[in-house]
């Protein structure tokens, strides 16, 4: 049996990545031995990307434990999630380096949509540095079909895999409870994610006296730190502080995490998150498999789930007429919302199960491994 070292991040925080990977390595694969290294740094989503003494310590004791388990454990490969920063990569090319000496191979799992406007950012020197770890990678995995574009002309395509996220099983179980029509928004409180954009939009469907609640699930950010780009566009994504929406009708939840955040989910009917830039939003596909009428964006992996009137509704970043007359739309259709929900769900768990994608993923495991 292949044996493979697995970096992963885990929870905390309770972000994309981190419950991404703790569904996918949440019990032993079958036809490959798996060991899992927590790589998380932090313990909540708004201090990541600051470089602080407690990270620097905690990154110096996970690498220490890994560079043992590379020495001693008679890995065949490792596995390494990327995000396109510029210190993320700088911590990712001292992963991969040894890896590479001691002749391991390596999966590198992108995520993100914006990797080819930092790419560009790039100087010479590093840029060679990363397209040289990208190649020499036995597999790279993308969430997407449309992601792949990113890589074009970076990574052959016949060395990219495509894994969607997977859902958590405990969705599978959901007792609906909507009594009346709630707008759910699950997120960093940041202009990347669009929240200002829905927060905007809101203030004016409550002023003009709509039977609506919203509920936002997420905590500010101090700047942006992960998300730098409007995929669409390729304008620098500006930073805005924190403005909160004051209503009866508005309620802030900080963190909601298992049972607690499931709840959230059974109580409304409709989700939306106008991203300016995402990879595979687990939100997203959160809100799909719970039977949400899901307003996004054409960014990311999005325009691949979701089937424009059907399974949900796509419109560009930044377009707050869009966003405002579809939410008015759904608000006041009940069937409308119903049945984009019902099929929202209905296609979430045939293609985003969580044996399934982990059957996948595991495919790709075997594959990289067994290269000669």
């Amino acid at each position: 049996m292949k044996r493979l070292l697995a970096l992963a991040p885990l929870p905390p925080p309770y972000s994309g990545p981190e419950i991404s990977s703790e569904i996918l390595f949440s019990r032993p694969f079958d036809r490959v031995d798996v060991e899992v290294l927590n790589i998380s740094v932090k313990k909540g989503k708004a201090d990541r990307g600051f470089l602080t003494a407690g990270a620097m310590a905690r990154y110096g004791w996970i690498y220490s434990r890994y560079l043992l388990k590379l020495l001693s454990g008679g890995h065949d490969g490792i596995y390494l999630p990327i995000t396109a920063t510029r210190m993320g990569w700088i911590r990712d090319l001292s992963i991969l380096y040894p890896a590479r000496v001691l002749g391991k191979r390596t999966v590198l799992h992108m995520r993100g949509g914006h990797f080819h406007f930092f790419y560009r950012s790039l100087d010479g020197t590093f840029r060679k540095l990363v397209r040289e770890a990208l190649n020499r990678a036995s597999a790279v995995i993308v969430q997407s079909p449309s992601l792949m574009k990113q890589f074009d002309g970076i990574v052959p395509r016949e060395n990219l895999r495509i894994l969607p996220n997977p859902y958590h099983p405990d969705f599978e179980r959901m007792e609906f409870r909507r009594d009346r029509v709630r707008v759910l928004f699950v997120g960093l409180f940041s202009v990347a994610k669009g929240y200002h954009d829905l927060v905007d939009v809101a203030r004016e469907i409550l002023d003009a006296g709509m039977d609506v609640e919203f509920i936002f699930l997420g905590t500010p950010i101090r700047g942006e730190r992960n998300i730098f780009y409007n995929q669409r566009t390729g304008e620098p994504i500006p930073w805005k502080p924190f403005v909160r929406l004051k209503d009866d009708r508005v309620r802030y939840v900080e963190s909601a995490y298992g049972r607690e955040k499931l709840r959230l989910y059974e109580e409304c009917s409709i989700f939306v998150l106008p991203s300016y830039s995402e990879g595979f939003s687990m939100a997203v596909l959160e809100g799909m498999v719970s039977a949400c009428a899901v307003i996004t964006t054409r960014v990311g992996a999005m325009v691949d789930i979701i089937e424009h009137g059907r399974t949900g509704i796509l419109i560009e970043p930044g377009d707050r007429k869009s966003l405002k007359e579809w939410l008015c739309r759904l608000i006041e259709d009940e069937t409308l919302r119903r049945e984009m929900g019902r099929r929202a769900r209905e296609y979430a768990l045939e293609h985003f199960n969580p044996d399934r994608v982990r059957r996948q993923l595991e495919a790709i495991f075997l594959e990289a491994l067994s290269q000669s």
